[in-house]
């Protein structure tokens, strides 16, 4: 073999080489992943929950660790002793029987870790004294975390695709008249992201970044150390993991189907059965005999005195910031979807663009609508201005929209 071919054999084996190389380099890259935050035990995706699960009950030990598959009120009770409950979600959807399950179970000497990215209004004022702390948020797309009595941060990035992108990131505000509570983690060294709170004879934790206890973070040795800092704070004889309460109206007991009911009692059963039988012949018999009655239609009515009249008792008589709000919003999206002929299913930053892009209104000002919107949706109390400032950024949509 001459020189000449040695060249192009060496070239090409190399060529095959680096070719391999990079494939496998790239291979993760290329796998498709679903990046929907669903915190699911089951999970191996980015944002499941099957590491923490994982690591959770090799802590505490299979024996002592047991997965909630229904409400609260029909799980956990207050006669459990020394027992941590954990919940790890997005939101959670608590019944009333389910808070007032909750608050007796933490009272009588058990505790509550609550790891949820938007806790419930409902579920927040057990915990914090009213007026003494409200849920708030920021968009970013990077935040560092960290402990009181730990001298480190840990940076946590929000990524979809592999792309980092922003995203809402939650905080407990206004914390400074809470009797009971102490400040054990913040998020960007100033918001309280991670609190105790004094509850009878027990403690509720409370911990508003649900990321920090993903798949994919947990792959980092350095941000695996911080879950691990957070739960030395527990050392229960037994564990509640609730893959229940995040459903949503399907764990609360009180909006169970009657049918349900009727149908698991004979006697009950059969007289349904008799009352559709019975419907069923009416209809074949002797309805098609009627004629259809002609309706009378009402004359077309100027709405336009009743909307004001309607507002102006929410306003004067009832005083409900939060209602005219949720109103306003509303009508906001109606005018974005009948207007631009846009969804606003989903509200992300590809919402905001198009939103900018159709109505020729800076995108910056689309998204502090939104953010003003959110910041009253997350307040346990809204004051005038609060309303006034919202007002005032949507009358400068319309204003300047084309």
């Amino acid at each position: 073999m001459d020189n000449k071919k040695l060249i192009v054999l060496v070239g090409g084996v190399l060529v095959l080489l680096l070719f391999g190389f990079f494939y496998l380099q790239g291979s993760k890259y290329n796998r498709s992943y679903n990046w929907k935050e669903t915190y699911d035990i089951d999970s191996k995706e980015p944002y499941g929950a099957y590491i923490f699960h994982e690591l959770m009950r090799t802590k505490f030990g299979d024996d002592n660790f047991e997965i909630l598959k229904a409400p609260l009120s029909r799980t956990v009770s207050s006669k459990d002793r020394n027992t941590l409950y954990v919940i790890l979600a997005k939101a959670s959807f608590y019944g009333f029987s389910d808070v007032d399950t909750l608050s007796a179970f933490v009272k009588s000497g058990n505790d509550a870790l609550i790891i949820l990215d938007h806790p419930q209004i409902d579920l927040i004022e057990p915990i914090l004294a009213e007026d003494c702390g409200s849920i708030a948020v920021f968009m970013d797309n990077t935040v560092s975390l960290s402990l009181e009595d730990v001298n480190q941060t840990y940076d946590y990035e929000f990524l979809n695709n592999w792309q980092r992108v922003t995203k809402f990131w939650s905080y407990i505000d206004s914390l400074d008249c809470a009797p009971n509570m102490s400040i054990l983690g913040n998020i960007n060294d100033e918001d309280p992201n991670f609190i105790k709170v004094r509850h009878g004879k027990g403690n509720f934790y409370l911990h508003t970044t649900p990321l920090a206890f993903a798949n994919y973070y947990l792959k980092d040795k350095s941000l695996l150390r911080y879950s691990d800092l957070v739960m030395r704070n527990f050392s229960p004889e037994k564990v509640y993991w609730d893959n229940y309460s995040h459903i949503y109206n399907e764990n609360n007991e009180e909006s169970a189907s009657p049918l349900k009911y009727i149908l698991s009692q004979p006697s009950l059963k059969w007289a349904w059965y008799i009352f559709l039988f019975g419907v069923v012949i009416f209809v074949i018999f002797y309805a098609k005999r009627k004629q259809r009655i002609i309706p009378v239609l009402d004359p077309n009515v100027n709405t336009t005195i009743e909307y004001a009249e309607t507002m102006g008792y929410l306003y004067f008589e009832e005083q409900s910031h939060r209602k005219i709000a949720g109103h306003k919003m509303n009508l906001f999206l109606t005018y974005v979807r009948n207007k631009y002929h846009l969804q606003t299913r989903n509200i992300d930053e590809d919402l905001y663009r198009k939103i900018s892009l159709k109505s020729g209104v800076a995108i910056d000002e689309v998204i502090e609508i939104f953010k003003a919107y959110n910041r009253i949706d997350f307040k346990t109390t809204i004051e005038a201005n609060d309303l006034i400032a919202f007002h005032n950024l949507l009358e400068s949509f319309y204003h300047k929209c084309k």
